[in-house]
């Protein structure tokens, strides 16, 4: 293959729109502008969002619900069964323990231990919040609960 045989693939490349060529070329007299108003005269720069004057939709829109930003402060569930399937005997649970078997998605994120399984497992858990039964559960298998601070 010689070095004048390499193009372009068809299509790869798209032919710039030449303005101003005439009428048969269908961009000619007002060239794309269309009739009078800032748009059509030189130096127009419209802010993003611009619509004419009319109230921008990011104004007509409620800034609530879905289409806020920001963090849910909603903690994260973790269940007891999870843990028990992770856990050797003698291990303490608590935030880096979670993160690191991949349970939470940061060490400082919040979350709460809920039941649901019984275990005879005595388990030592220093958790940010746990529930009741979760709590009765782990101490009724000889194991500890205490909360972070």
């Amino acid at each position: 293959m010689l070095a004048s045989d390499v193009c372009d693939q068809v299509g790869q490349r798209k032919t710039r729109k030449r303005v101003g060529r005439g009428i048969g070329s269908g961009h000619g007299k007002t060239s794309g502008r269309g009739h009078k108003g800032a748009g059509s005269r030189s130096g127009n720069t419209r802010r993003t969002g611009f619509e004419g004057g009319q109230s921008p939709i990011f104004r007509r829109v409620a800034k609530r619900g879905q289409f806020r930003g920001g963090h849910s402060n909603k903690p994260t569930i973790v269940s007891l069964s999870s843990i028990v399937k992770l856990i050797a005997p003698g291990d303490l649970v608590n935030s880096e323990y979670l993160f690191g078997k991949g349970l939470l998605k940061r060490s400082d994120e919040s979350y709460k231990v809920l039941a649901d399984c019984q275990t005879t497992v005595a388990i030592k858990l220093v958790v940010r919040s746990i529930s009741r039964s979760a709590a009765g559960i782990v101490i009724a298998s000889g194991g500890t609960v205490q909360i972070e601070g």
